[in-house]
């Protein structure tokens, strides 16, 4: 689920300029769903962990899933950065 505080993380696919990386982050999730459920579960994760940090982007370097039967597990794999002018002070 994901946190209030982590609605306006952004998703990057390059780390964004003149910002401070904060560390890896990894977002998980296991859905009995679908894959799309888990991955949008692990992207609110990777979302969480980036606000937890002090970050306002991530940047998402890699990926990995799994399925069996009915489960589908993906794991993200990113790093936090925190851009100064969107309400925070890096």
């Amino acid at each position: 689920m994901l946190e209030p505080e982590a609605e306006d993380i952004e998703i990057v696919s390059v780390a964004p300029e003149g910002c401070t990386s904060l560390g890896e982050v990894q977002g998980e999730s296991v859905s009995n769903i679908d894959q799309a459920d888990a991955v949008e579960g692990a992207r609110n994760d990777l979302r969480n962990q980036t606000a937890d940090l002090g970050g306002t982007h991530v940047e998402l370097q890699q990926s990995t899933s799994e399925s069996r039967a009915s489960t589908g597990k993906v794991t993200l794999f990113g790093r936090a950065y925190c851009c100064p002018g969107r309400k925070v002070r890096c």
